[in-house]
C-alpha cells in the first residue's frame, strides 16, 4: 500500500472513493503518507499532504474540506476515522438542499443555504462508524460565514478567538460555540435599500442552536460584556 502511494505521488496525486448506499466520500491529494501497526496490519494514521479536498455527500447535505496538510487516526477493520487535524488554509463548506425551501417571501428564506468555516487549524472527531463529522473545532480564531438562500437577507459572519462546531448523524450543524471573545457582523442583503450598513455585536461567547433538517437558526445567545458596535463599513 505504501508503494502504491509512492507511485501515485510520482504521476501527480492521490484519489480515494467510498461510496455506500446514501452516502460518498471522495478525496484527493498531492501527497498520501500511511502508517500501519506493526503487528495487527491495521491503518493507524493516515497524512495527505499539499491541495488536500475531501468532499462528502449524505442525502441532502454536502460537505467539502480543504487545507493544506490533514491527518486522519484510523481504528478497526476495515479502518474507520475516528479523529482528525487539518493544518494550514483550512476551509469547511456545508451546504443542504433541503435549506431555504418555502414561500421567498417568509421568515422561512433566511435559512442559512451555505455555512463556510475558515480557520488556520482545526481538529475533528467524527462517530464511531467513521461515516459522519461529528465536531469541529478551530485551534486558534476561527470565521463562519452564514449565507442565507434568498437575496432579502444578508450573511452573518461569526469570527471568535475559537469555534465549536457540532453536527447530527447526516453532519448537518446542530451547535455552534464562540469562544474567547466572538463578534457577529449582519450584513445587508442584496435587495436591502440603498446607504443600508452592516451591524456588529461583540461579546465574551456566543452559544447558538440550528434545526438540523431545516437549518433554521432557532437561538442565538451572546454572554459576556455584550456590546453593539456603532453602525458604520464591517470588514469581511
Amino acid at each position: 500500500l505504501q508503494a502504491y502511494f509512492r507511485k501515485m505521488h510520482h504521476i501527480g496525486g492521490v484519489e480515494a472513493l467510498d461510496a455506500s448506499e446514501n452516502s460518498r466520500l471522495e478525496g484527493s491529494a498531492r501527497q498520501v503518507v500511511a502508517e500501519f501497526d506493526s503487528e495487527s496490519g491495521q491503518l493507524r494514521l493516515l497524512r495527505a499532504e499539499d491541495d488536500v479536498v475531501a468532499d462528502f455527500k449524505r442525502d441532502e447535505s454536502s460537505s467539502r474540506l480543504r487545507a493544506d496538510t490533514l491527518e486522519l487516526s484510523c481504528q478497526g477493520a476495515p479502518p474507520q476515522p475516528q479523529t482528525g487535524m487539518a493544518f494550514g488554509n483550512v476551509q469547511l463548506t456545508v451546504e443542504s438542499s433541503s435549506a431555504g425551501k418555502g414561500d421567498p417571501g417568509s421568515a422561512s428564506a433566511s435559512w442559512p443555504g451555505r455555512k463556510e468555516l475558515t480557520a488556520e487549524r482545526a481538529r475533528f472527531t467524527f462517530r464511531p462508524d467513521g461515516q459522519s463529522l461529528e465536531a469541529l473545532d478551530t485551534v486558534g480564531e476561527g470565521k463562519l460565514v452564514l449565507a442565507p438562500s434568498s437575496p432579502r437577507f444578508g450573511e452573518r459572519v461569526i469570527t471568535a478567538g475559537q469555534l465549536a462546531l457540532g453536527f447530527d448523524v447526516q453532519t448537518r450543524l446542530e451547535t455552534l460555540r464562540g469562544l474567547s471573545g466572538t463578534q457577529v457582523a449582519f450584513y445587508p442583503g442584496r435587495e436591502a435599500p440603498p446607504g443600508s450598513v452592516p451591524q456588529e455585536t461583540s461579546s465574551q461567547r456566543l452559544e447558538a442552536t440550528f434545526d438540523p433538517a431545516t437549518q433554521i437558526l432557532r437561538a442565538v445567545d451572546q454572554i459576556g460584556d455584550f456590546a453593539r458596535a456603532r453602525e458604520g463599513p464591517v470588514e469581511r
